[in-house]
């Protein structure tokens, strides 16, 4: 059968840049599509920041214009946090680490509802997930710090880059109510159906080699139950390169999984292994059991998978260059490639964190930030989020 894929790339535009938001370095943002033309925008102040406040944008034009929005709960600090958009029109967004409970293998998810497309939000609430094959910790903890990334616990204040061993000040509520013991909480999430949500963690396995934990909710995110090992990292994944890391630290294992459903109704699901190295896939029927990780022709971190209106498969993979991969199989085949830009001779300096999502029928919103993270030193004119719109067309 003959397929024809044409693409349009429009852009670059700028969305945000230090030259406004001088204090922001422009780091990982994640776009979220609340309802029809309404999207959210988090950027991150800082390197690899999982305790440090991101600033928020909103759109209500699908990303034609931008304002910061600073009546948003909780959740705009310490993220960027997964978001599902419910078939009844509810929006549910997680904190990323689960809190230690009172009994045993339970775990506390700060969790948000809106039920107006992300205008407002109800109080935090706490949800239970099950979760036998993780364990909590106290990263403030000296003994314990150094097996986060250093540069997650640096001081939000770019002029200072010191690692910190007390959380931040706009953190500490938070630690005092819940407490300081977590663990890694869901990354990406789906509906299944109606009220039934898959739930993926990141290394989320402290008690067995590292990989994908897969949860299930059947009550809109309240409770989270079935905890199973989706991916696992094997030797047999390590065959045609080595990893720059120790395979055995928990930290290199499979990560960032993003997750979709493939138009023949099954769900395809994308993840990282360390830096500068292939991504892997699986597939699933129904969200519970999952084929073995498949080595994809690849590079890159922080994977976004979009199943578009057309059918299409797009795939989206920062670092070591920043492509955007497009699979008219349901992700047999990976047979077109746009190439942004390429890290051995980038136009900008960049961390390569990228994220997208659909804002019309086979029109994409993509960004990515520009401009390295400096060590002690406040951001530049170069510390900016870029965005992008991709067009489209696929006809067999």
């Amino acid at each position: 059968m003959h397929q024809s894929l044409h693409i349009a790339i429009n852009g670059p535009t700028v969305i945000s840049s230090a030259v406004e938001r001088p204090k922001v370095m422009h780091l990982a943002p994640k776009l979220y599509r609340c309802d029809q033309n309404r999207l959210l925008l988090t950027i991150g102040k800082d390197r690899d920041c999982i305790d440090h406040q991101r600033i928020s944008l909103i759109s209500e034009d699908a990303g034609a214009t931008w304002r910061e929005d600073h009546s948003l709960p909780a959740f705009q600090s310490f993220g960027p946090f997964p978001m599902v958009r419910m078939s009844n029109g509810t929006l549910m967004m997680m904190h990323r680490n689960a809190f230690a409970s009172d009994e045993a293998n339970i775990f506390l998810i700060p969790t948000w509802y809106s039920q107006d497309g992300g205008r407002s939000w109800g109080r935090m609430q706490l949800a239970r997930m099950e979760n036998p094959f993780a364990e909590s910790m106290n990263i403030y903890d000296p003994p314990a710090w150094w097996l986060q990334q250093y540069s997650q616990l640096r001081d939000p204040d770019p002029t200072k880059g010191h690692v910190l061993h007390e959380p931040p000040v706009d953190l500490k509520p938070l630690l005092e109510e819940l407490g300081y013991l977590r663990t890694p909480a869901i990354w990406d999430a789906i509906e299944i159906e109606p009220g039934r949500l898959l739930g993926l963690i990141q290394q989320g396995i402290t008690r067995e080699p590292a990989g994908i934990l897969a949860v299930e909710s059947t009550d809109e995110g309240h409770t989270w139950h079935k905890p199973r090992i989706v991916a696992q990292v094997g030797q047999h994944h390590l065959v045609d390169y080595k990893l720059k890391f120790n395979i055995t630290r928990n930290a290199d294992g499979f990560s960032e999984p993003s997750v979709t459903r493939l138009p023949n109704g099954e769900f395809y699901m994308a993840m990282r292994l360390g830096s500068w190295h292939p991504l892997y896939s699986a597939q699933s029927p129904d969200g519970r059991t999952w084929s073995d990780a498949r080595r994809l022709p690849i590079h890159g971190i922080k994977p976004t998978v979009l199943s578009l209106s057309s059918g299409v498969l797009a795939l989206l993979a920062g670092r070591p260059d920043l492509t955007l991969n497009f699979s008219m199989d349901q992700g047999r085949t990976w047979s077109y490639q746009i190439r942004l830009f390429q890290d051995d001779c980038p136009p900008l300096s960049t961390h390569h964190n990228a994220t997208m999502v659909e804002i019309n029928p086979n029109q994409i919103l993509l960004m990515h930030d520009v401009g390295r993270w400096r060590s002690g030193r406040p951001p530049g004119p170069d510390n900016q989020v870029l965005g992008y719109i991709i067009e489209i067309e696929y006809a067999t």
